[in-house]
């Protein structure tokens, strides 16, 4: 998904892995020391503590990447290092029915979502409401007409595919500088799951490439969650 020129690969490996992530996103390289085990297991005890999200999320950690599982739903999120503020429980809902996990690099942000409305809303309904609210922020917001590619794999034998998987791509004027920013949606069962992507424009390419393997891999958690909500 992206721009008029390729990223350069750098830029992309970044965003692929040090992005929240489910974790069919980042595979370990070589076993993680008991030292960085521990550091992972403790980085995530204190995200979910400063989240006060203790019987929301569990602390999945067991190399050196952090792993976080959101209890409802099944949401896998996985960070490389501990960010200031990676998760978020939304009220209005039941505690725990509406929470995100989302990191900044840089100047890109990625944020994941998982919500079980009540009344419960269609994916299109979710995508109205996300765009009204970029447009209430971004002025000049406009459809993207760069190059756009899709990474969304076949699906996995026995896996639950999320239903009306869906992405709208917009460009404009964020803090004075051009922006490319993403909102996706699709239904797992009675949950929707949500992502926003922004970046700056010159960067789009690797941001919607980021964007695709993350939204593939945290349906995937949610559509085929082992204890679903």
């Amino acid at each position: 998904m992206r721009p008029r020129t390729a990223p350069p690969v750098l830029a992309l490996l970044v965003l692929t892995t040090a992005a929240p992530a489910a974790a069919q996103v980042f595979q370990e390289a070589r076993p993680a020391t008991p030292e960085q085990i521990a550091a992972a297991k403790g980085a995530g005890d204190r995200m979910i503590a400063k989240a006060k999200a203790e019987g929301v999320f569990a602390n999945d950690s067991r190399g050196a990447v952090i792993q976080l599982r959101h209890i409802q739903s099944g949401l896998i999120c996985q960070f490389l290092t501990e960010p200031a503020n990676g998760l978020a429980i939304y009220p209005g809902l039941a505690r725990g029915e509406d929470v995100s996990c989302g990191v900044n690099i840089g100047k890109v942000s990625v944020t994941l979502y998982a919500t079980r409305y009540a009344p419960p809303k269609t994916v299109q309904a979710v995508l109205r409401e996300s765009v009204a609210a970029m447009r209430s922020r971004i002025a000049d917001l406009a459809p993207y007409v760069g190059t756009t590619a899709s990474l969304q794999s076949p699906a996995k034998p026995g896996h639950v595919k999320p239903a009306e998987l869906t992405t709208l791509r917009f460009t404009g004027t964020v803090n004075g500088a051009p922006t490319y920013t993403r909102s996706s949606a699709a239904a797992c069962g009675p949950w929707i799951v949500a992502e926003r992507v922004s970046a700056p424009v010159d960067g789009a390419m690797a941001a919607d490439v980021a964007g695709d393997l993350e939204l593939e891999a945290a349906t995937d958690s949610v559509c085929n969650a082992a204890t679903p909500g």
